[in-house]
């Protein structure tokens, strides 16, 4: 797939999503050293390892959003060629049979693209992804369910699908 095709839409991940997502993760360690320091007067074993994984996952978090706002790749991009998921990979349009933005019974927005072999894109994942990627596709019916959050232009997407089915962008 070449990124530089002329005619794309694109969805990238806000940079300000990103930025609360530092802070906060940086609050959680602030909070857990300072909590770990107290607990080490009080010898409190329990608490530190406690503040321990809770540090372990907030400085993991703190990575991925970092890398998430230093690359700043498109989340979802819509070429003539195909579309390209950040977490699934490229799907070649021949490969889908529609797509379509719905609600789920929540109320909540999601871009869903129907495949014509979903089971051959499945078993190219593996461990985790493959198991999150089949409990997507049981419950949607595809694996490529991406959830929108209010973040996005809904018209311009919805403008940029129905140009995708038509083959002209």
């Amino acid at each position: 797939m070449a990124l530089d095709e002329p005619n794309y839409y694109d969805i990238k991940r806000g940079k300000l999503v990103t930025i609360i997502n530092l802070l906060i993760g940086i609050g959680i360690i602030y909070y857990f050293l300072n909590r770990i320091n107290s607990d080490l007067e009080e010898s409190r074993f329990g608490w530190i390892i406690f503040g321990i994984v809770i540090l372990f996952f907030a400085f993991w978090g703190l990575y991925n959003q970092f890398i998430v706002l230093v690359k700043n790749k498109p989340v979802l991009s819509i070429r003539q060629s195909g579309i390209y998921f950040d977490t699934f990979g490229f799907i070649a349009k021949e490969d889908i049979t529609k797509i379509e933005i719905s609600k789920n019974d929540k109320g909540v927005l999601y871009f869903l693209a129907y495949l014509h072999e979903p089971e051959r894109y499945l078993d190219k994942q593996n461990g985790l992804k493959k198991a999150l990627y089949t409990t997507v596709y049981q419950k949607y019916g595809t694996p490529i369910a991406f959830r929108l959050r209010g973040m996005y232009e809904l018209e311009d997407l919805e403008n940029a699908v129905q140009q995708f089915l038509k083959g002209t962008i």
